[in-house]
């Protein structure tokens, strides 16, 4: 468990909406709604301080005393707001995330955390199960604040709370806080669903949604919050080459021998953790399909890429697997992989690197690399930050070691620093792979705001929440298939003057068209939120 201590607090003045916005939020349960950069979290902070100077939270749970909790949906985000706290509030703050065993934990060691601190930041399936499990009543809580709210719909413990909630006397309930700058997750196909979506997450959570009330306001906003530049970048994907036709044939002729592959029923002995692991013919050819995506994506060269690192996966599994059988077709596996790399280096030899780069690579992954150099022109390298947001984890990688090797071998080798970041997709809660992740994750955000790196290759787990106040520069390398991913992407490029570019295949421009003028008229539903509601009477809770 991290413990925030404080020691120095940040001078911080507030922007005249923000105290407006508190008032709101101390006198009625609010669903606090501003766009990204608006500085949502310092208008629940100044609630945190403001509700806990009415004395409660300095009182042991005994004598009636009562915790605030911040509730987050990823382990990332619990940390960087943990820290913000911590340094602006006079309370003991601690941050509790899945990369500790608190599940474990019974009523006497959450009752000797909540006498030490006063103020809780978790991910929100942490603070369920303690009220779940009886370990905490809501009679003990004075605030909470729901960070990026809108996942709080179906089975998402954000709404699991708010039921447990809603159990709780009314007298007993305590304030809550909901922050966004979308409000919408669910997709939606016509505008007219706006409405109904938002007076759904108002009932979740028993609050009203605000915003702004005046021009003015709305004008102070806007200097702060984030405005990019929007822009289509459209490039036409070729019929695929005879190489790359046999090689696709070759992959599937092995997926089919890997199904008939006889593997007798593994670890008998372990029956409890392999049920919750994926099967291994399974996942070898999930492996294989995604190989095949690689190749048609990204062109030869970025399949000979993802070869190199389906070998070291296999190597890895081959190594772990205790089945000689088992190990037997990780070995097939590995040669095969091994064989086709053979075919593509007789394909691409007798060029430089960078040649054979250029020449086998897809049009979509050449339309990147140009558009890389663009924006980072001599003058403009130490200013330019760079977000590039794929679908899949295993495409961030490959794309990240693409634009390594492609621009070590250039002039701008020392301009273009690449780094790449997937979170974790761990098979069991907890895992040691999650731990390692959350860490190597921590690691890269810390080299890009050094400006060690400027360029990262991520997947959706950068798309919401985290602080990255440098970038001014986004390319979704895949076009948001939603209005949540391409919201949220777009308010990563946070700086002035910044810059949103959609990567399209033209023949998929007319339907993406569709959908981003959607979008547009979802947007501007929204503008149109709340924005009354700063002139209101306090709630009787």
């Amino acid at each position: 468990m991290q413990t925030i201590e404080e020691t120095q607090k940040e001078d911080f003045v507030p922007r005249f909406y923000q105290s407006q916005m508190k008032d709101v939020c101390i006198a009625k349960n609010t669903i606090v709604y501003l766009p990204t950069g608006a500085g949502k979290t310092h208008i629940a902070l100044m609630a945190i301080r403001e509700l806990g100077r009415r004395g409660h939270l300095e009182k042991p749970l005994s004598q009636g005393g009562k915790r605030t909790f911040f509730i987050v949906n990823t382990v990332a985000l619990a940390k960087q707001q943990a820290e913000m706290i911590g340094r602006n509030v006079v309370f003991k703050t601690s941050v509790y995330t899945s990369d500790r065993d608190v599940d474990t934990w019974k009523q006497d060691r959450w009752l000797e955390e909540f006498a030490k601190y006063q103020i809780i930041v978790c991910t929100c399936q942490i603070l369920l199960d303690v009220l779940k499990h009886g370990y905490l009543a809501m009679s003990h809580i004075n605030l909470l604040v729901f960070d990026e709210c809108h996942h709080g719909v179906g089975d998402h413990p954000m709404h699991g709370i708010m039921e447990q909630y809603l159990r709780a006397r009314k007298e007993d309930r305590p304030r809550v806080i909901g922050l966004s700058g979308m409000l919408l997750y669910k997709e939606l196909k016509m505008k007219e669903q706006v409405a109904q979506e938002l007076e759904r997450l108002e009932n979740t959570f028993d609050s009203t949604i605000a915003t702004v009330g005046s021009y003015d306001a709305y004008t102070e906003v806007c200097r702060f919050s984030t405005d990019p530049k929007e822009g289509l970048l459209s490039f036409h994907v070729v019929q695929s080459s005879d190489v790359m036709r046999n090689l696709q044939g070759q992959i599937n002729d092995f997926i089919n021998k890997v199904a008939l592959f006889d593997l007798p029923k593994l670890l008998n002995q372990n029956k409890s953790l392999m049920r919750d692991m994926p099967k291994p013919k399974k996942m070898i050819t999930k492996y294989f399909k995604e190989l095949i995506y690689q190749f048609e994506d990204l062109g030869l060269f970025g399949g000979a890429i993802a070869l190199l690192g389906l070998i070291v996966q296999f190597e890895l599994d081959k190594r772990e697997s205790d089945h000689t059988m088992l190990r037997l077709l990780y070995r097939s596996c590995i040669t095969f992989c091994e064989n086709l790399r053979h075919q593509l280096e007789n394909v691409m030899q007798g060029l430089e690197i960078k040649k054979k780069l250029t020449l086998f690579s897809s049009i979509k992954a050449r339309q990147l690399i140009a558009q890389l150099e663009g924006f980072y022109k001599e003058g403009r390298s130490r200013k330019t930050k760079t977000l590039i947001f794929v679908q899949r984890r295993f495409s961030a990688k490959v794309v990240y070691h693409l634009l390594k090797i492609y621009f070590s071998e250039t002039e701008n080798a020392e301009t273009i620093l690449p780094d790449f970041m997937v979170g974790c997709n761990g098979t069991m809660p907890e895992s040691i792979e999650q731990i390692l992740s959350a860490k190597k994750d921590r690691r890269v955000l810390e080299r890009f705001k050094k400006n060690e790196t400027n360029v990262i290759v991520t997947t959706n787990v950068l798309e919401e929440g985290i602080d990255l106040q440098m970038c001014n520069s986004v390319i979704k390398f895949d076009y948001p298939e939603t209005f949540a991913s391409y919201e949220q992407s777009k308010g990563r490029a946070r700086m002035k003057d910044s810059t949103y570019t959609v990567m399209l295949d033209s023949d998929k421009r007319e339907k993406f068209l569709k959908k981003y003028l959607l979008y547009k008229e979802i947007e501007e539903e929204l503008r149109r939120v709340g924005r009354f509601d700063l002139v209101c009477q306090p709630d009787s809770n």
